[in-house]
């Protein structure tokens, strides 16, 4: 299943330090929701990270985004497979999104992990999807 239109939106960055030089350790926490959007009564599904990315220095930034998929028809349910091809889908938006805003092109969020989120991706579509 397919969203019909996708969205990315920057919620936060924060850059802490002049000296943003070397190999950075990056940590993304991974969150997703299933809303349902108040313009067209249709689901959403939105990937929210949060990342920080620490550099040998100690500088750091603080780096906060988020992308929903948005689906047209409200009777067709995804699968949990769906649903994690659109989370791998997010972090690589989003990773061309903190390369744009950080001016650094080699800089990506650390990957979701899929033994953590497939069980809540799960529970959505048997929860959420299904109620809609």
């Amino acid at each position: 299943m397919k969203p019909t239109k996708k969205e990315i939106r920057l919620v936060a960055i924060e850059i802490e330090g002049p000296s943003l030089v070397g190999s950075p350790v990056i940590q993304t926490k991974y969150s997703v929701d299933l809303k349902i959007d108040e313009l067209k009564n249709k689901p959403a599904f939105m990937v929210n990270t949060q990342s920080m990315i620490i550099f040998p220095s100690n500088d750091n930034i603080i780096f906060g985004c988020f992308e929903a998929f948005f689906f047209e028809d409200k009777n067709s349910v995804p699968t949990a497979e769906d649903l994690w091809a659109l989370v791998c889908e997010a972090e690589a938006s989003i990773s061309k999104e903190l390369q744009t805003k950080t001016n650094f092109s080699k800089m990506s969020l650390q990957p979701p992990d899929k033994k953590t989120l497939f069980p809540i991706l799960q529970s959505l579509v048997i929860s959420g999807f299904r109620l809609n």
